[in-house]
């Protein structure tokens, strides 16, 4: 009797935990799409040499000095923090 209660509440703690790991997980995808160095306001752009459209963080948080403005808007801009301190999304 002991072990089938053991058993039962082992089910259902696991059944609660995988309940709150896929929201854990949306709430996080939400937070990274809300927290794009593209909607932040540091990201300035600029013509290179080659009258290419480039752009750079105004506080020098990220890997490279600059990217094109392509793979800003794709998302594919690193930043030496994950959680960037400098990011604002109130303009």
């Amino acid at each position: 009797m002991l072990l089938q209660r053991a058993l039962k509440d082992a089910e259902q703690t696991a059944q609660s935990a995988d309940s709150v790991a896929p929201q854990n997980a949306m709430e996080a995808i939400e937070e990274r799409d809300t927290k794009l160095c593209a909607n932040c306001f540091n990201a300035k752009t600029f013509k290179d040499t080659d009258s290419r459209m480039m752009t750079r963080c105004a506080q020098d948080l990220w890997l490279r000095p600059a990217y094109t403005l392509e793979d800003l808007n794709n998302n594919r801009v690193r930043r030496w923090h994950a959680d960037c301190p400098e990011y604002d999304d109130e303009e």
